[in-house]
């Protein structure tokens, strides 16, 4: 009965990194395929709230990912992978 909750929740990351010189707060959500979203590093208890980069592994292929960068305004664009 609980178990698709419980499984939602296991594949539910957060932790911080550098990208660039650049500290962000990585959410990594993983069911199926891997989606990793960067947002600004706040500090340890609060991370920002405007999506930065996204970095999209397709089935949890290891390898490159997509990776999108979003401006100020939300529009996205596509700098590395396969997408776009």
């Amino acid at each position: 009965m609980y178990l698709p909750a419980v499984l939602f929740f296991l594949g539910q990351t957060e932790t911080s990194v550098y990208i660039d010189g650049v500290k962000y707060s990585a959410h990594t959500y993983e069911f199926l395929d891997r989606f990793v979203y960067y947002y600004d590093y706040k500090n340890f208890l609060i991370s920002g709230n405007v999506l930065r980069m996204e970095d999209d592994y397709p089935g949890c292929i290891i390898g490159d990912p997509i990776r999108t960068v979003y401006d100020e305004y939300g529009n996205g664009t596509v700098i590395q992978g396969e997408g776009g």
